[in-house]
């Protein structure tokens, strides 16, 4: 029978009672006492520890290593903030005491508490700062933000927004540059760089319309362009090209140098020139102070300016009721020396109209036996003995 046995845990060397004779006894009992002195519960050296023998019940000291393969940490809600540089919980947020008592909190409402932290990445930040989001690529250094469309509200509680946007389809990246504040209301143009301008006296080339009055302060020049609302201007204005208006002129001076149509509206020009160098003029009025002025075409010109619009309608017919020459017009040949001419756009009132026949002995006169009126005038012809088919030359003028 052995004197002494090894416990399983630290491999104590147990006497046998009454088998272990002394002073072995006394030996392997003081080694025993020396190893259970020296005993940290590692495997070996003492059963492990597990959490039902532990009461903490004083702060856990980890003398500065980490706690390392936690699962989880499984936090007791404060009341009240604990020392410096401690991470705890005030249902139900996370909250995080900094070295200088700061109390910050990690967690708002299920999400990251971010609205006041900042974001930031070498020198640059982006943080809120009076209510605007700041973002710079160094100090006080504005940086750029990359992103999709804008989206740009009113400063109120559930304002409406207005989204800038992109094209569809971007081919190629390009810049956009904004212009400075013109020192007057003008038109703002933008060239193939992407620089937006606004000129005090603009320069538009290519073909373009648009719709509404335009009114222009300084200079401009328009080429090919179709105004739906008409023109109103206070300097020189140059219409190069065909230019198309549906609701007439009104300003300063005008420089043509292709066809203008007013289709119904007038052409007036209280404090300035008229000038046509080439093309044609077309207008249910015209008004001018200054001279109007039609380079290499006919026209006429009162002594005094009228309060409307004088319009011309001339007209050479053939014996037999053929327009031969003219616009603005419809022959009907009614019987035999008499025509009635009907004009496309009736005159304001009665025109003056003058008729001159074609031959010698032939005679063309208004028919004072027919009704006389703003859109039709009747004509007879024929000789000193009878009335007969003849050609006729017709000018009708008149306000519109």
């Amino acid at each position: 029978m052995a004197n002494t046995y090894l416990t399983p845990n630290m491999n104590l060397k147990i006497p046998v009672p009454g088998s272990d004779p002394g002073p072995d006894w006394a030996n392997n009992l003081n080694a025993s006492l020396t190893i259970i002195d020296a005993h940290t519960h590692l495997n070996g050296t003492g059963v492990p520890i597990t959490p039902a023998a532990i009461n903490i019940n004083s702060p856990l000291q980890m003398n500065g290593f980490t706690l390392s393969s936690a699962g989880s940490v499984l936090f007791a809600t404060q009341t009240s903030p604990p020392a410096n540089l401690n991470l705890y919980v005030d249902s139900p947020d996370l909250f995080f005491v900094d070295g200088n008592g700061n109390n910050v909190q990690l967690t708002s409402g299920g999400s990251v508490n971010a609205t006041s932290s900042g974001i930031s990445s070498g020198s640059a930040t982006a943080s809120f700062v009076g209510g605007a989001l700041v973002v710079n690529s160094a100090t006080n250094t504005p940086g750029n933000i990359q992103g999709g469309s804008l989206l740009i509200g009113n400063n109120v509680a559930s304002s409406n927004f207005v989204t800038l946007s992109a094209v569809g389809s971007l081919a190629s990246s390009y810049p956009l540059v904004l212009p400075t504040i013109p020192s007057q209301p003008t038109l703002l143009t933008i060239d193939t760089s992407g620089n937006i301008t606004a000129p005090i006296n603009p320069s538009i080339s290519g073909n373009f319309t648009l719709g509404g009055t335009i009114n222009v302060t300084g200079n401009a020049t328009f080429v090919n362009a179709t105004f739906n609302g008409g023109v109103g201007f206070n300097d020189i204005v140059i219409f190069a090209d065909p230019i198309t208006l549906t609701g007439g002129i009104s300003g300063g001076a005008s420089v043509l140098s292709g066809d203008l149509v007013v289709s119904t509206g007038n052409i007036d020009v209280p404090d300035g020139n008229v000038v046509l160098s080439t093309g044609v003029l077309e207008s249910v009025g015209l008004s001018s102070t200054g001279p109007t002025t039609v380079h290499g075409l006919n026209v006429v010109v009162s002594n005094t300016n009228a309060a409307a619009g004088l319009c011309i309608v001339r007209g050479y017919v053939s014996s037999s009721g053929v327009k031969l020459s003219g616009e603005g017009f419809t022959v009907n040949h009614v019987t035999t020396g008499e025509y009635t001419l009907t004009f496309t756009t009736p005159f304001a009132d009665i025109p003056a109209v003058t008729v001159t026949g074609i031959g010698s002995d032939v005679f063309a006169n208004i028919f004072s036996g027919a009704t006389i009126s703003a859109s039709t005038v009747t004509v007879v012809t024929g000789t000193v003995s009878s009335g007969s088919d003849q050609a006729f030359m017709f000018t009708a003028i008149g306000q519109v």
